[in-house]
């Protein structure tokens, strides 16, 4: 009996001691000691009262605090909405400047800011504790001589060059982007003129990707006022996969020294994008002994070992080249971006690889094997009898993707 008396007594003080507590949580202030300094600020970057402190104490654990501005109109606006607060003292920096989060995706939302404008505003500070219980505070607050003056994006436009016409026509109104480094809309242009001195970040987003995923279109920096302009190819300069296809917003953000920060954008699609890749399967060059005026037979198999199709242009297989001629006395000249296949020979004192011949259809595809065949009449005397001839793989004013395929040594009868 002894021990069932002691702990009776035990649970009968520790819940009078719950009930004394709960009593003396419920019958603190929830939100005191509002003040607000200085009582006037002037936000434009001078150093000097710039920002007010808001200061305040929450009585009860587990509550909330809402701060909204309201100016002397009655318009209103939430610089704190429902920020979780335990029990204790607490400062909210304002710096003139209230957020406006806009929506771009629906997995993504950036933030304008703008200072508020000048004038007299009320301050009111709510607390809602955990159990729904309610308190506020107002307070008054000026602003004087703020730069409410946000940065502007002047002409903001997004293009991606074209000289073709099939693509234009195909693209209609819509800002295509190919980044397969074919010379056809591989490039994006962003150009702007930026009203006021402000740190910008100029970016992509994919309008259905959840995990809102930025792709730099240039690096984030404090700019000067100006036309500005950016140049971006989606990363294939470099070997790099670009962006997946798929629409995508292009995004300007721009903030100034005081806080104020705006948001443009600029529909764009991606495209058939990715790094082109080819090979020289095999490689030959018939017969190793021919008089002068005699012919050579190249047979070049070429491979799209990547994922996107190759662009090429003739002249086309069976095409009959001199040891006078070249692609452009056969009217085709070159071209940025085309693949095509080529030979050259030991001694050309001209451009490198003056006969080329392109793919059927003007492309390879993905996966796709074609076998070239070119002739090369020799028409000129060499220096010396015997001479190398070799194949290669052109990706015109990019690079020479295969170089000096199976060098063959010929003899030239005189």
């Amino acid at each position: 009996m002894g021990n069932r008396y002691r702990s009776l007594i035990t649970l009968t003080f520790l819940v009078a001691v719950s009930i004394i507590l709960a009593a003396c949580s419920l019958g603190s202030a929830l939100l005191s000691g509002v003040k607000i300094t200085p009582a006037t600020i002037s936000p434009n970057g001078d150093g000097k009262d710039d920002v007010a402190i808001i200061s305040y104490h929450i009585g009860r654990p587990s509550s909330t605090v809402t701060i909204t501005f309201v100016d002397d109109k009655g318009n209103s606006y939430p610089f704190r909405q429902r920020e979780p607060r335990s029990s204790g003292d607490y400062q909210a920096r304002f710096s003139g400047v209230v957020e406006t989060p806009i929506a771009l995706t629906p997995y993504y939302t950036a933030t304008q800011a703008t200072v508020l404008p000048d004038g007299h505003y009320t301050v009111i500070i709510e607390a809602e504790d955990r159990n729904g219980n309610k308190q506020a505070t107002q307070a008054d607050l000026a602003i004087a001589g703020g730069d409410a003056t946000p940065p502007g994006f002047g002409d903001f436009s997004v293009f991606t060059p074209s000289f073709d016409e099939k693509f234009q026509a195909a693209r209609g109104d819509r800002i295509i982007f190919t980044p397969n480094r074919d010379g056809i809309g591989d490039r994006v242009a962003v150009s702007y003129w930026l009203t006021k001195e402000a740190t910008v970040e100029v970016y992509l987003i994919k309008t259905d990707d959840p995990r809102h995923v930025k792709y730099p279109i240039a690096e984030v920096a404090k700019l000067k006022p100006g036309r500005h302009d950016h140049d971006y190819e989606g990363g294939v300069d470099l070997g790099n996969t670009p962006p997946p296809n798929g629409d995508y917003l292009v995004v300007g953000e721009a903030i100034d020294a005081i806080g104020n920060h705006v948001v443009v954008t600029r529909p764009l699609t991606i495209a058939d994008g990715g790094v082109p890749l080819a090979q020289i399967i095999s490689s030959k060059i018939t017969p190793t002994s021919v008089p002068l005026s005699g012919t050579l037979r190249i047979e070049v198999t070429v491979e799209n070992v990547g994922t996107v199709a190759i662009r090429s242009q003739g002249p086309y297989s069976g095409t009959v080249y001199t040891t006078a001629e070249n692609y452009n006395t056969k009217g085709f000249f070159e071209n940025p971006g085309v693949f095509r296949v080529c030979a050259d020979y030991e001694g050309n004192a001209g451009a490198a690889y003056p006969f080329r011949w392109g793919f059927e259809h003007d492309q390879l595809l993905p996966g796709e094997r074609q076998t070239i065949v070119g002739y090369i009449q020799i028409t000129n005397r060499t220096a010396k009898s015997s001479i190398y001839f070799w194949t290669g793989l052109m990706h015109e004013q990019v690079r020479v993707v295969n170089d000096k395929v199976n060098p063959v040594l010929v003899s030239i009868g005189f």
